[in-house]
């Protein structure tokens, strides 16, 4: 009657690794018996353990039942290990371990498969390559300045919350001319490297991509003057472009 009522109190042996544990549904599954429910002989682990095994002895037939599965269950098929693994933080992060253990252990195996499935679905890996960059852009913006900066000796880091915070202080405007950023901004250090600036946060600003490759390496008030100069001169550097896409025309007609 003990296998019908699970107790802690009580200690059941495995019928396969011989180990003692606790009579609960926690170590041992369910087994319904004659419309009685009682713990299976063996423990979890070693249930767990042969159905491994069975899988790696005929993975033919381990991908038949999986196809089944998926044909016959459609969107639920494995509805029930999603949902435990939203709302269970710990099993989730046993799962995420279990599956990058295994990834390292078969790694070549992992990346043939990837190779497989780029080359089977072209418009699908632009698209997860697209996702993955707008969703990380703030930290590899953060990674190439920080790259940068070692390659020049220079000191500090800064975060990707960092480039939030200064954007949002700026007003989503570039720091030198003042137009709207929203398109597409650049980072830029106030003092550059190449002057002995540092890449902490307080050397950070946010500029258009016009303003930072014109800067180069001028310090702050030389590029205000460049900028001063430019809006000075701006018709007069106009008519001077408009002539010479008129000679380039010419030429090649």
């Amino acid at each position: 009657m003990l296998k019908c009522l699970p107790d802690d109190s009580v200690q059941k042996i495995c019928t396969c690794c011989k180990q003692s544990f606790p009579a609960t549904f926690d170590y041992f599954h369910k087994k319904n018996r004659r419309g009685r429910v009682e713990l299976h002989p063996r423990c979890k682990e070693c249930v767990k353990a042969e159905i491994y095994r069975r899988r790696y002895e005929n993975p033919e037939k381990t991908k038949e039942i999986l196809a089944k599965s998926v044909a016959k269950n459609g969107a639920k098929h494995n509805e029930t290990r999603r949902i435990k693994i939203a709302n269970d933080p710990e099993y989730r992060e046993k799962r995420y371990a279990h599956t990058r253990e295994w990834a390292k252990k078969n790694s070549d195996y992992v990346s043939l498969q990837k190779m497989a499935w780029n080359l089977e679905n072209p418009e699908r890996q632009k698209a997860n390559l697209q996702a993955y960059y707008l969703r990380t852009k703030l930290k590899q913006q953060a990674w190439k300045r920080a790259r940068r900066a070692r390659m020049r000796g220079a000191e500090g880091n800064f975060l990707p919350s960092d480039i939030e915070k200064q954007i949002k202080d700026q007003d989503c405007k570039c720091f030198w001319c003042k137009v709207d950023i929203s398109d597409g901004y650049h980072i830029d250090h106030y003092i550059p490297l190449a002057e002995g600036g540092t890449n902490h946060p307080y050397n950070i600003v946010i500029s258009c991509q016009k303003c930072n490759t014109s800067r180069r390496h001028k310090l702050p008030i030389e590029f205000f003057k460049y900028l001063r100069m430019i809006q000075s001169n701006q018709l007069v550097i106009a008519s001077m472009r408009s002539n010479i896409r008129e000679k380039l025309s010419t030429a090649t007609k």
